[in-house]
């Protein structure tokens, strides 16, 4: 596995920890936009050309090896004379709507609620896909390979659409978003957008919020291609001769237009590795990046020492202009240094004395509260004084009259 494809992987999986499940089900274009990408990953534009000229034979073709999955299938397929896309094949002519579903996985988060809406372990759409897979694997023929790699990615596709996970899915809900999403990939534009999914088991209804976005859709494409390589898939060169009009070029004749019938040959065996660049070119580039790195670090010695160079030439025009000698400037910088000293000193000097005057006067603020006290004390006792000698007056009064 690449870091490339690991890297993928691991945002495909960080993707569907989002909110529950990211990605919900897809329409006719989404899976047509799935199938061009991928064939055209193993076989590059021949596959494109293969695509453009399906016909009716290979779609009989299809008919015919379908019978082995269901005949029901076939018998429904070989009925359908016209032309259909080879992407919705599925739909369009199987009418295949049972074995889309994908229910290894719950679309639901919560898990009370998982055990009531997802009851079923079966996966049907990943038993048709690996059936079709097998098929790409053992056919030689490029053409049909490609076909059956489109009908392969449509059902294993759905491993990553929470609205065929469980059987209890609102469909108009997954109706209406898969026009959406098909919509969104027709613009060929970057997308990020939030759907609402509604299921519905007997009385229990719950909804559930999906995201979806274009980077999600590319990262499950890749991770497609690396289960369609470990299945047994391997990209391959190839060169196509073709029933429509094609320019061929030889050593002896001029060019010329020729029309012959399909035929497909392998020029290169079947690989896992990419072509690596020469190694002339490899010199090349690091010999360049070398280069590179050589003429920015001459460049930052050089403004380093234009830079010093100019402050050492101000100093010069300064000590000329001024006439001082080097010794007279280190006088002055020495008798600056102790004026900043004295200046020091006498600020801390200020601060001490304002400090001393602070303690002095609440000293005195102090004395005068006792002295105020101490009259206090003084006048309550001359008051007190008094009192008993009215005291003893009353009293003696009060004898006067007993007697």
């Amino acid at each position: 596995m690449t870091n490339k494809h690991f890297v993928s992987k691991i945002f495909l999986i960080f993707s569907l920890l989002l909110l529950s499940l990211e990605g919900l089900a897809w329409g006719p274009e989404t899976h047509r936009y799935i199938c061009h990408n991928i064939t055209h990953y193993f076989f590059g534009d021949l596959a494109v050309k293969c695509l453009k000229n399906f016909s009716i034979e290979d779609q009989k073709d299809i008919c015919e090896k379908v019978a082995k999955l269901n005949e029901s299938l076939s018998h429904r397929c070989l009925k359908k004379d016209s032309l259909v896309d080879v992407a919705n094949i599925p739909l369009l002519l199987f009418n295949d709507t049972w074995n889309h579903y994908y229910y290894g996985k719950c679309p639901i988060k919560s898990p009370a609620l998982s055990k009531i809406f997802c009851d079923m372990n079966d996966n049907p759409a990943e038993e048709v896909g690996n059936f079709w897979l097998s098929l790409a694997k053992e056919e030689k023929d490029v053409c049909k390979r490609s076909y059956y790699l489109c009908l392969a990615s449509f059902y294993l596709s759905h491993e990553y659409m929470p609205g065929y996970h469980t059987k209890y899915t609102n469909r108009e809900d997954v109706k209406r978003i898969e026009e959406i999403i098909d919509l969104k990939v027709k613009s060929k534009k970057p997308w990020y957008q939030s759907f609402l999914i509604e299921f519905r088991k007997g009385n229990r209804v719950h909804t559930e919020r999906y995201w979806f976005g274009d980077r999600y859709l590319s990262d499950m494409i890749r991770d497609l291609i690396e289960k369609f390589e470990n299945f047994g898939i391997k990209p391959e060169i190839t060169r196509v001769m073709t029933t429509v009009t094609i320019t061929t070029v030889t050593s002896t004749t001029l060019s010329s237009t020729t029309t012959s019938e399909l035929e497909i040959e392998n020029i290169s065996a079947i690989t896992d590795k990419k072509p690596e660049p020469s190694g002339i070119l490899n010199w090349w580039v690091v010999f360049g990046c070398i280069l590179f790195m050589f003429v920015i670090i001459v460049l930052i010695f050089e403004y380093f020492y234009k830079f010093r160079k100019s402050e050492e030439e101000k100093i010069e025009e300064v000590l000329e202009a001024e006439e001082i000698s080097p010794e007279k400037v280190i006088e002055k910088e020495k008798k600056e240094s102790k004026d900043e000293k004295a200046k020091k000193e006498k600020k801390a000097r200020k601060k001490r004395k304002s400090e001393k005057k602070g303690v002095s006067k609440k000293e005195t603020k102090v004395r005068k509260t006792m002295d105020e006290s101490d009259k206090d004390i003084k006048s309550i006792k001359k008051r007190i004084m008094n009192l008993e000698k009215k005291i003893s007056e009353l009293e003696k009064d009060l004898d006067k009259l007993e007697s």
